[in-house]
């Protein structure tokens, strides 16, 4: 069976915005899943190339996992297909799964072997970055059940800390259970590029105004009050300075 691209053998689950715009996105969504598996079958069948990418790079396990095609990952899986082959990002099937979410896929491919840590090319994420980034809690939850290194610093001094506290979702759920997992609340993360400037997560919730997950990591005792305050100060950020001047006196009555 000769596959010229991935539009031959699936369509994104996002699509749905752009084609037949009444479509219901749970109907398309199921439309896509049955058309994929109808065509892996057939892939298998006539011993294709498993690992044969579309035009984006995709191969036929990266699409699955994209569009949360968990009968169709294990199909291909089972098949010989490469658990972690990437595409031209750096993306492989068990990141594209992350990306949206499907912590079913991400557990299964996981137990197949495939690298929990892998940073993609261009927003140099892993998967569990990604996940506090859009803020999946069960994904968090697999990939930490897993063994992703909850305190992996990417090329830009980020981590899964770091993308909970200023990600899209900023996620109280995901901060909480990547603080509980052994994240470094205290510390910069040492970022391997020594151009790049990090700061503490305190600072960072700070400077990104993230009010709930700043009186958390307060809470936990997290490290870096004094340049926190200094940052709030200067910025006129009168909300988190008070904040912090409240914690600093309870600190000196506790130490009475």
């Amino acid at each position: 069976m000769s596959i010229t691209g991935e539009q031959d053998f699936c369509f994104d689950v996002n699509t749905h915005k752009m084609l037949n715009g009444g479509l219901n996105p749970a109907v398309f969504h199921q439309l896509v899943k049955d058309r994929n598996l109808k065509i892996i079958r057939s892939l298998i069948k006539n011993k294709s190339d498993l690992n044969r990418e579309g035009a984006y790079g995709y191969t036929p396990l990266m699409i699955a996992s994209l569009t949360g095609n968990i009968e169709g990952v294990k199909l291909l899986i089972e098949a010989g297909a490469g658990v972690d082959i990437s595409q031209k990002e750096g993306q492989t099937p068990l990141w594209l799964a992350a990306l949206n979410g499907y912590s079913d896929i991400v557990s299964f491919l996981a137990k197949k072997g495939a690298n929990l840590n892998v940073m993609d090319k261009d927003n140099k994420q892993t998967p569990l970055m990604v996940a506090a980034d859009f803020g999946y809690l069960d994904t968090v939850r697999a990939l930490l059940k897993a063994g992703a290194d909850v305190n992996f610093v990417s090329d830009y001094g980020q981590t899964a800390l770091s993308y909970a506290l200023i990600g899209r979702s900023r996620s109280l759920d995901v901060l909480k259970k990547i603080v509980s997992a052994g994240a470094d609340i205290h510390s910069a993360p040492q970022s391997p590029n020594p151009r790049i400037y990090t700061l503490p997560p305190l600072v960072l919730a700070l400077l990104h105004k993230n009010e709930k997950g700043f009186k958390y990591l307060l809470k936990k005792g997290a490290q870096g009050e004094d340049i926190a305050l200094r940052f709030a100060v200067s910025r006129s950020n009168k909300e988190f300075e008070n904040m912090l001047k409240k914690k600093t006196l309870l600190n000196k009555e506790k130490e009475r």
